[in-house]
Order: structure tokens, then sequence, then C-alpha cells
């Protein structure tokens, strides 16, 4: 996968999410996401990539630049899908106090 538009497409299909969920989780406009997919965005900023990367829980670096792999440590550490969507739902600071206590736990 050689472009943001590849691997984000490739990040909505192994979450089983649709642009608009993404776009919802993220708190961008669907357009944002439809921009990138087509490759033509303007705004995928450094906070919009971020956000994106989070809604999806992958590696921000991986969407951005390719590098490293796609998942992130929480996902390869087999956190239950119920579980993480748990967390999901959570405030920032909710999902910042999860992620802590999980990491204690390993």
């Amino acid at each position: 996968m050689n472009t943001v538009a590849e691997r984000l497409a490739y990040a909505l299909a192994i979450r089983g999410m649709t642009q608009s969920e993404l776009a919802r989780r993220a708190g961008v406009t669907r357009g944002t996401i439809s921009n990138v997919m087509k490759g033509v965005a303007k705004n995928f900023t450094a906070e919009v990539s971020l956000k994106v990367a989070r809604a999806l829980d992958i590696d921000p670096y991986w969407l951005v630049l390719g590098e490293g792999t796609a998942t992130t440590d929480t996902i390869q550490g087999g956190i239950p899908e119920e579980a993480s969507e748990v967390v999901r739902k959570l405030s920032e600071e909710g999902q910042q106090i999860a992620l802590n206590i999980l990491r204690q736990l390993k």
C-alpha cells in the first residue's frame, strides 16, 4: 500500500467501518474522509490524521507514512472487540485512564 488512501481503505476494511462511521468517531466531516479516499484531501492535517488513526485504533505513522504496521499494540495484544468498543465510547480522558489501567495489567 503506497498511499494514504490505500491504507485508509484497508483500515476501514479490517475494522468493518464505513466512511460515515469513521467521520463520526473521528469528529471530522464525511467529506474529509471521502477526499482522503479519493486522494484529493487538502485538509488532512496532522490533527485530522491523528483523530482518524485514533478512531480506527491504528498506528498514525503507518496511516500517514506507511511505516511500521497498521495495528497498534492494543489490537496486537488481543484486546477483545467488546473491551475495545467500551473504551472507544469513553471520553478522551476516560480512554486515557482505561489504557493506563490496561497497560499496568501486562
